[in-house]
């Protein structure tokens, strides 16, 4: 009688004791790992259920990407040529601003290489 009395009092004692961060943190790192935790209540094989094989993951997998390729939201014929022209736009303002840095640089160096060949 006095034993089932001590062993009540642990286990209230020990449901009181509140767990550190770090203790948390290890049990639920134990649980993604694959340990039996609360977060992985339903993920336990079940008896007499068959796991499925690569054919229906398969499958699956092809139904979800059906299933995302009809969320996509196409641009209409004038978005497109609109961003086309805006691409073009900014392809020629860049080459031509290259275009100046380059023969910027190249007067530039000629410059230094005549001034310090004469010296």
């Amino acid at each position: 009688m006095a034993e089932k009395k001590l062993k009540k009092k642990t286990r209230k004692a020990s449901k009181k004791v509140s767990r550190s961060p770090k203790e948390k943190v290890k049990k639920q790192a134990k649980a993604v790992r694959g340990g039996t935790s609360s977060l992985r209540e339903g993920s336990a094989k079940k008896p007499g259920v068959k796991e499925e094989g690569f054919i229906a993951n398969l499958k699956k997998f092809f139904r979800s990407v059906a299933h995302e390729y009809k969320q996509i939201i196409w641009p209409s014929p004038r978005e497109v040529l609109q961003a086309s022209i805006l691409v073009i736009i900014i392809m020629v303002i860049l080459s031509i601003y290259m275009y100046l840095v380059d023969i910027g640089s190249a007067l530039a160096i000629k410059f230094l290489r005549n001034f310090f060949t004469k010296i």
